[in-house]
């Protein structure tokens, strides 16, 4: 992913939430690039993305998302 995302420049790659790992999350911000994780439209998708520290979630159900920012900014101040 690295390498792709090197090749071509990128500084966000997007990744289907059920193939992310932490060690995949954690490489790619060493490289300084962006993770964001699709389809997440379900809760606990959504709530396992976040918990892996992507930089953005991407996904149909934008009430479902839109909780969970919400929730995020509640735990982070």
């Amino acid at each position: 992913l690295i390498e792709q995302a090197r090749r071509i420049g990128a500084p966000i790659i997007q990744i289907h939430h059920a193939e992310l790992t932490t060690s995949t999350v954690d490489a790619l911000h060493e490289a300084d690039i962006a993770v964001w994780a699709w389809p997440t439209t379900r809760p606990e998708d959504i709530a396992a993305a976040q918990e892996l520290g992507v930089d953005g979630l991407m996904g149909d159900d934008v009430p479902a998302l839109v909780a969970a920012a919400q929730r995020a900014d509640k735990t982070t101040s």
